[in-house]
């Protein structure tokens, strides 16, 4: 929840300090990255002078040694070794690093993708902000639910039903709402008559966030229950590099497919988001595939 809040904070912040007009300056882009050097050393510092070396011992537990350098790379190694020969969680690292690392590049990609439909940098940071703000809010009562219950797979399911059929209203409605761009009325009938679509464009991707945003916990915590009794950190970890690099890789392809103009067409904006939702909707049916067995669980942990 809190890395969401965090991420949220900045993608109001960049649009309104970077801004695409005549007013935009060096001096803009150099203020956001001072900003961002700012935010990211405050932390740094609380953590390398208020933290202490290592967390107290749990109570009735003398103190735990700690394995050497080399001891701790083998044993990652070992883990990780582990973790590819686990079917189940193969399948989990595929279904979560394409849709996940789907959800990242159309996040990075949601600027220049409604551009042409008249939605400004600004409002593609709002709607940003949003979709963050309640995925987290909901993936904390998801997370509540999943406590009680016991069940990975059925909310997983349904976060990413609840995106697709999101996104594809998204989608569609960027096909049929919008005045052709290129038409000769377009210019004077955008500004009145497509109000009501950029509100109900940015309601879809508020409710996409708030599966999309569910995912992640859920995948770490099913990823975690059935890899026990392997170390938690390697199986997060491993989702987490696998989602980047389909992101890195999707957000390569979809700003080939906007084109080197400033403002993309539109056939060409709703190209990219139809590639990047359909490549998310595959990483949710992979996970059909997936079994559900509460090995932390049933062993009392």
């Amino acid at each position: 929840m809190a890395n969401n809040v965090g991420i949220a904070l900045g993608m109001l912040l960049a649009p309104l300090m970077v801004t695409q007009d005549t007013s935009a300056t060096s001096h803009d882009f150099v203020g956001f990255l001072v900003l961002q050097l700012v935010l990211s050393a405050v932390p740094l510092l609380g953590i390398v002078f208020g933290m202490p070396s290592a967390p107290p011992p749990l109570l009735g537990v003398g103190e735990v040694t700690r394995p050497a350098a080399p001891d701790a790379m083998r044993r990652v190694a070992t883990t990780l070794l582990a973790l590819l020969r686990h079917s189940d969680y193969r399948l989990l690292l595929v279904s979560f690093s394409i849709s996940i690392g789907s959800i990242w590049a159309m996040s990075s990609l949601l600027a220049q993708v409604l551009q042409p439909f008249g939605v400004s940098n600004t409002t593609a940071g709002f709607m940003g902000a949003g979709n963050l703000a309640a995925g987290a809010v909901v993936a904390v009562t998801v997370g509540r639910w999943i406590d009680k219950h016991r069940s990975y797979k059925a909310p997983l399911l349904a976060a990413n039903f609840v995106n697709t059929l999101a996104l594809s209203i998204m989608c569609l409605g960027m096909t049929l709402w919008f005045p052709d761009s290129s038409s000769s009325t377009a210019t004077t009938s955008s500004s009145t008559s497509t109000t009501g679509a950029k509100a109900a464009i940015f309601a879809l991707y508020v409710i996409a966030g708030t599966a999309q945003n569910t995912v992640i916990p859920v995948c770490f915590e099913y990823a975690m229950e059935e890899t026990f009794p392997l170390p938690n950190s390697v199986p997060g970890g491993l989702l987490m590099a696998g989602g980047n690099l389909v992101a890195l890789l999707m957000v390569l392809v979809g700003s080939d497919m906007l084109g080197s103009a400033a403002v993309a067409t539109q056939e060409e904006a709703v190209n990219a988001f139809a590639m990047v939702l359909g490549i998310a909707a595959v990483g949710g049916i992979v996970v059909l595939g997936a079994g559900e067995t509460l090995a932390r669980m049933t062993s009392g942990h």
